[in-house]
């Protein structure tokens, strides 16, 4: 009864916020739906997250409270960004983010994300065309706010350039809420989390080019952390991530995933990807070479889908 206190209380939050989403025709903005953070991305989770590896704005804004240190810069790198199959020769991704926890009980988050590197060659009635090179740019503030020992909130906004041939401008915002937890008898400790992400207004590429809509979507995670021993610790994570904008969408992606951490010097991830009639597997490891740093490789394997795969390399300083 204790553990579904909580969770009633984020399913109702989530309702009353998924009542005010609006829908428009199509979904778009794929540099919106990637996770850099290299922790949980590797154990197949989506945005979203309640497990971070520094990467806090775009992965789990309230995960910003786990770390003792009061600063975080995080750079990821991702090759071989196939998103589209429209799209021809490899994306590059790049996320820088950034935050600072201050009074113990608030935090600055922000970011920056770039994708391109991919081309487009466009068609006419004429049947010649042009080859166009398409990229979407985002620059992200949010706060995250401790309230007590177990709720955590955030709120981020979200400005949003996106170009295929001509440029289309919009913003939008996230917002969610988590609970955690540890259980007394045993080394035990929970997250969960529910967001609603993404929502935000129109894009439109000129009057002739149709209208879109950002991809916001319903997202509910959790994640299990236990010491098994005094140096290595065991974990579990799920997500579940539904889009509602555009409603007609029917989008949903579950990830799930498994991971060891030895101490904060090395761990080891596993994890998959779960979306309408293809999946995704994933792996990585981490490491800290040095004191305040840390590095994280992943990757992400499509069986179906061999232009989805990719690999990612982060970076972080905390201190």
């Amino acid at each position: 009864m204790y553990i579904m206190k909580p969770i009633y209380v984020i399913a109702l939050l989530l309702a009353g916020i998924t009542l005010t989403a609006s829908a428009q025709d199509s979904g778009t903005l794929p540099v919106l739906s990637q996770n850099p953070d290299a922790l949980s991305a590797a154990m197949g989770q989506t945005g979203g997250s309640t497990l971070s590896g520094g990467h806090y704005i775009y992965s789990a804004p309230g995960a910003v409270f786990d770390r003792s240190e009061r600063f975080s810069l995080s750079y990821t790198g991702i090759i071989g960004m196939g998103h589209d199959s429209m799209w021809s020769g490899s994306g590059f991704y790049n996320a820088v983010t950034g935050s600072w926890r201050f009074r113990d009980k608030h935090a600055l988050i922000a970011g920056f994300r770039y994708l391109g590197g991919g081309s487009v060659l466009t068609s006419t009635e004429s049947g010649d065309g042009r080859e166009i090179h398409p990229m979407d740019i985002t620059a992200d503030l949010g706060y995250a706010l401790r309230i007590n020992n177990h709720w955590r909130a955030y709120v981020v906004g979200h400005f949003v350039e996106s170009y295929i041939g001509k440029i289309a401008l919009t913003g939008g915002g996230s917002l969610g809420a988590t609970y955690g937890s540890r259980l007394s008898s045993v080394p035990l400790g929970y997250t969960l989390g529910a967001s609603l992400r993404n929502l935000g207004g129109a894009v439109l590429y000129g009057k002739k080019s149709g209208k879109y809509s950002m991809p916001g979507s319903v997202t509910l995670a959790g994640d299990l952390r236990y010491g098994l021993t005094s140096e290595w610790t065991l974990l579990a994570a799920v997500t579940g991530d539904y889009l509602v904008q555009p409603a007609s969408a029917k989008q949903y992606a579950v990830g799930v995933g498994l991971g060891a951490a030895f101490l904060d010097v090395m761990s080891f991830q596993l994890g998959g990807t779960i979306l309408p009639g293809r999946y995704f597997l994933t792996g990585g490891l981490g490491c800290q070479p040095i004191r305040n740093v840390s590095v994280g490789l992943s990757c992400r394997v499509a069986p179906q889908q061999r232009e989805a795969n990719h690999l990612a390399l982060s970076v972080g300083c905390h201190f």
